[in-house]
């Protein structure tokens, strides 16, 4: 259960949502509008992961 990130395209907010199913048809929280464009949304990283390498990945992280 993906959340993705919108505009509506009618009053310009900017939301957030938890699509449940590739059927459901979110609609804008603000003022009901069907009219949405998805937003492509940076990664997340948990807090305390190092700048330079991903987690599990480099010289100290990797498998032996």
């Amino acid at each position: 259960m993906p959340i993705y990130e919108y505009i509506c395209l009618n009053c310009q907010n900017r939301f957030e949502t938890l699509i449940m199913s590739s059927d459901e048809q979110p609609t804008c929280p603000k003022c009901a509008s069907a009219s949405l464009e998805r937003l492509l949304s940076p990664f997340a990283r948990a807090a305390g992961e190092g700048a330079g390498t991903s987690a599990g990945c480099g010289p100290s992280g990797g498998f032996s």
